[in-house]
């Protein structure tokens, strides 16, 4: 917005300037969200911890927080046996 507001009282050197500004930072922005992890989801068939899908999923036990996090997980040691949201890596 502050750019397209700058655009439109800029000279033609300045106006050029913000153009090719906008668009450097919308090609940045499309390399980045290429490269973010998907969500998808995780079954784990039965109720478990959130330290076992990390573990089976990722081999990270550090991300058992975020797991139980992201699927609004009162108690972690017990995942509901149901589809989970995770990321893809």
């Amino acid at each position: 917005d502050v750019l397209e507001a700058a655009a439109l009282t800029a000279g033609d050197g300045l106006y050029r300037a913000i153009a090719a500004l906008r668009a450097a930072l919308a090609d940045a922005v499309r390399a980045r969200i290429g490269a973010l992890p998907e969500l998808t989801t995780a079954s784990p068939g039965a109720v478990v911890p959130s330290l076992v899908v990390a573990w089976d999923l990722y081999q990270d036990l550090d991300r058992a927080d975020e797991i139980a996090a992201s699927n609004d997980t009162v108690r972690p040691g017990f995942l509901p046996a149901k589809p989970l949201q995770v990321l893809s890596a």
